[in-house]
């Protein structure tokens, strides 16, 4: 179940990077470019490894959404 989480924890980690770097841009400290670059692509990596998990999930949820045929119970 750790391996499953592991995606999401990385997406979680980015967005939490992201932001301190948008506070410190709010107080007006303006973060290096080279650190803008890499909270970038660490995002883009983490958004690119969860992905396949939420098309998983979306899959899974338009099948139950899917109409039932006439007499079927479920």
């Amino acid at each position: 179940m750790a391996e499953q989480a592991a995606p999401i924890r990385d997406l979680l980690d980015a967005g939490k990077n992201i932001s301190r770097l948008a506070d410190y841009m709010k107080r007006g400290v303006t973060p290096s470019k080279e650190n803008l670059s890499k909270a970038q692509t660490w995002l883009h990596v983490a958004a690119s490894k969860v992905e396949p998990h939420v098309a998983e999930v979306e899959a899974i949820d338009s099948l139950r959404l899917r109409p039932r045929g006439p007499g079927m119970k479920g």
